[in-house]
């Protein structure tokens, strides 16, 4: 019986270490690197496509601001 739960108590504490250091790699790889990773998303590059409509927008405002001053 007191082998048993010594075995037991033995495992239970070095399974509590190897969380803890799970933890810990887990907040240093994901929890404190969130704003890192998230100023990084994106990089505000557009597209073909959007390039493509924005330049016709800006044609289109150009050319309204030009009839404007004739």
């Amino acid at each position: 019986m007191f082998s048993e739960l010594f075995v037991v108590n033995v495992c239970v504490q070095t399974c509590i270490v190897c969380f803890d250091g799970f933890l810990t790699s887990f907040q240093a790889n994901f929890n404190d690197k969130y704003d890192e990773y998230r100023k990084k998303w994106g990089g505000g590059i557009m597209g073909s496509k959007s390039q493509a409509k924005t330049k016709a927008k800006e044609r289109l405002i150009a050319k309204e601001a030009a009839q404007r001053l004739n």
